[in-house]
């Protein structure tokens, strides 16, 4: 089996009821608003007819993919060690997001190829795992606006079932509203909920990550996440918050690879490990993450982006010292029944009848070709979901073969008659005199003849002037 060919697909749709923070970066709750978004479905072609695909990924992402994609046409799609160490070394002055885009296609391919699904191949032994609510960034429109609508919004997740419940808090904040809101919500829901704060690296100091631990020691939270401004990357300065509160630290989302996270877990800078199957080189890179933690005896989390749920929830079901799954706030207030407990389950073999499809939402567009690498013959059988643009709907030919012996000549060259057949030159003229005095276009004035300069070069004055 090998690599045929890559397509990326981009789709661009709107986010209901969210916006982006006036600072330009994170998502809050506005209702009636529309946020355009897009999406990314990447598909590998094998010869034998097998398709992989994974709907997830970024700009970046698709950007790298074009940076090393030449190198995965012809390769076995089956040998995804060898490519993770490849691109690993291909990518080594990026942060390799575009492996990770690529290896849970591959891993998508291989269940399909063998007809199982990647729990199975993970050896996954979980049918269910828990999942934990969690709240979108704080805003200031009537959402997540006060320490008392976190409290209630916590009720509420616990009402549905829901056994723990993340905050993450506004852009713009007040160290004392913060602390505020910590209070608040552990003295609503009573203490068999476990609560954890996510702060987003928004804390402006050191300091103000201190004060804040320390209201999540007296209420018990669970951990705190990615605290303070030096986006999660510094191992001395959360191995020094370590020191000064009780509550455990989940850092490492914002390294990138095995060997980052190694480094800092074992400098000190974590209690818990936070991996992502897109960040971190796909299932790949993130299975090599959760068995180096497993080694050091700690546990891990996995991150999951909105758009990537499936790769770590079958990721995960192999892993025991999995913490628990999440679901996203903004499900919770769908109208949809809840099961007890509120446990993801997963399935057994590949859903060949529930593609992942990019449709056109509310406001959105329809999918166009993105990107291709390789020997694009029109579409296949399972490539007609989604539509080609019109100038590719024929299909693209396969790339002609080199040609051999004299190189054939291009530009002006190529449309002159070959010197055989051209006439001989007359003596005494110079071609540009002999082409001005061809016959005229009929109805059109001829030009006049150039004459030739007689001025003698530079080099020829100089030299005439020495004899």
């Amino acid at each position: 089996m090998k690599i045929e060919r890559i397509r990326i697909d981009k789709a661009k749709f709107d986010m209901v009821d969210f916006a982006k923070h006036p600072t330009g970066f994170s998502l809050v709750y506005e209702p009636g608003s529309r946020k355009p978004t897009s999406a990314y479905a990447i598909r590998i072609y094998t010869d034998d007819g097998v398709v992989g695909g994974y709907v997830g990924g970024n700009s970046v992402a698709v950007a790298q993919v074009a940076m090393f994609g030449d190198y995965l046409i012809g390769k076995d799609p089956l040998q995804r060690e060898l490519i993770y160490n490849d691109v690993k070394r291909q990518l080594r002055k990026f942060d390799k997001m575009g492996m990770g885009f690529v290896d849970i296609a591959l891993w998508d391919l291989a269940g399909r190829a063998h007809g199982a699904s990647i729990r199975t191949l993970l050896g996954g032994w979980k049918t269910r795992v828990p999942a934990y609510a969690s709240t979108a960034a704080g805003d200031r429109n009537g959402g997540l606006d006060s320490p008392a609508a976190y409290a209630d919004f916590a009720v509420q997740c616990k009402e549905l079932g829901y056994k723990a419940y993340k905050l993450h808090v506004w852009d713009v904040y007040e160290v004392s509203e913060v602390v505020e809101t910590i209070a608040r919500v552990r003295e609503a829901v009573g203490p068999d909920m476990d609560l954890m704060l996510d702060p987003g690296c928004k804390l402006e100091t050191f300091a103000h990550a201190v004060q804040v631990g320390r209201a999540c020691d007296e209420a018990n939270f669970l951990w705190l996440e990615d605290p303070y401004k030096d986006t999660g990357i510094s191992i001395f300065g959360h191995k020094r918050l370590r020191e000064l509160i009780r509550t455990p630290l989940l850092q490492t989302e914002h390294v990138r690879g095995l060997e980052q996270h190694v480094d800092f877990v074992v400098g000190g800078g974590t209690d818990f490990v936070r991996a992502d199957a897109e960040y971190d080189g796909g299932i790949t890179g993130a299975l090599k993450i959760a068995h180096a933690t497993e080694g050091l005896g700690l546990d891990v989390e996995l991150h999951t982006p909105p758009r990537a749920r499936p790769a770590p929830a079958h990721g995960v079901v192999a892993e025991h010292e999995l913490l628990r799954d999440v679901v996203r706030a903004p499900e919770v207030e769908r109208d949809r029944p809840q099961p007890a407990g509120l446990r993801r389950r997963l399935p057994r073999r590949p859903r060949r009848g529930r593609r992942r499809r990019l449709r056109p939402g509310a406001g959105g567009t329809r999918p166009g070709c993105h990107l291709r690498l390789g020997a694009h013959r029109g579409p296949h059988r399972g490539d007609r979901r989604v539509p080609l643009r019109p100038e590719i709907r024929g299909g693209w030919p396969a790339p002609a073969t080199r040609p051999t012996g004299r190189r054939r000549p291009r530009g002006p060259r190529a449309r002159r008659a070959p010197p055989a057949a051209r006439p001989p030159r007359p003596a005494g003229r110079s071609r540009r005199v002999r082409r001005a005095r061809r016959p005229p276009v009929p109805g059109g004035t001829p030009r006049p003849a150039r004459r030739r300069s007689r001025t003698t070069s530079g080099p020829a004055r100089r030299r005439a002037g020495r004899r």
